[in-house]
Parts: C-alpha cells; structure tokens; sequence
C-alpha cells in the first residue's frame, strides 16, 4: 500500500498539479489549446479518484463488513472464477468453524 502511494499516486498527482498550473497559462494565450488540455486532465483527474477508491478498499474491503470474511473471500474467489484470464481456474471457499470475529487486521490479510 505504501508503495502504490508513493510510487503510484503521489507522482500522478504531481502531474495533474502541474497540467493544471499549464492550463492557468494558456487560457489567455491559447484558449482552445486550454480547453483541449483541460478536458485532458479532467480524464486523468477521474482516472486518479478511481486509483484512490481501489487503494481505499484495499485497506479494507466493505464486504469484510457487510458479508464477512467467508463470504469476503467467496466474492474475491468469484471475481476470478468469472475471469477468462485465469487459464480455467476454479476457486471454491468451504469455511466453517472460523472464530466469531478475528482481528481487522488478520481478516484484511487474509
């Protein structure tokens, strides 16, 4: 999770300041070459938000919440199961006798 931050989002946001710093410029000199740009850097803004969303519920999925972390774990088992990229693999989950409720961190890693 740190790396994805700092390798990741970090640099991007970086990025989108100084596209927005760029934009600022050219709206007096080159106003359709600004829009273009800034039509440009509201995709990446929206691509970025998603990237922070993914990196949020990596930190701990609502399923584990909602569902709990048998069935948390169905769902991810699932999500590849639908995958044709998998090469054909087949995830079942049988889970009984888990303790009522686990540390959030165990229940995160696992």
């Amino acid at each position: 999770m740190r790396r994805d931050l700092h390798d990741e989002l970090a640099p991007t946001l970086a990025a989108l300041g100084l596209s927005a710093a760029t934009v600022g410029e050219l709206i007096p000199a080159d106003p359709k070459k600004a829009a273009v740009l800034n039509a440009e850097l509201q995709a990446e803004i929206r691509s970025t938000v998603g990237e922070v969303r993914r990196l949020v519920y990596d930190l701990r999925p609502p399923t584990l919440d909602e569902l709990g972390l048998a069935e948390a774990i169905r769902q991810r088992g699932a999500r590849y199961n639908a995958s044709e990229e998998n090469g054909g693999l087949r995830i079942t989950v049988e889970a009984s006798g888990l303790p009522p409720e686990l540390p959030a961190a165990v229940e995160v890693s696992a």
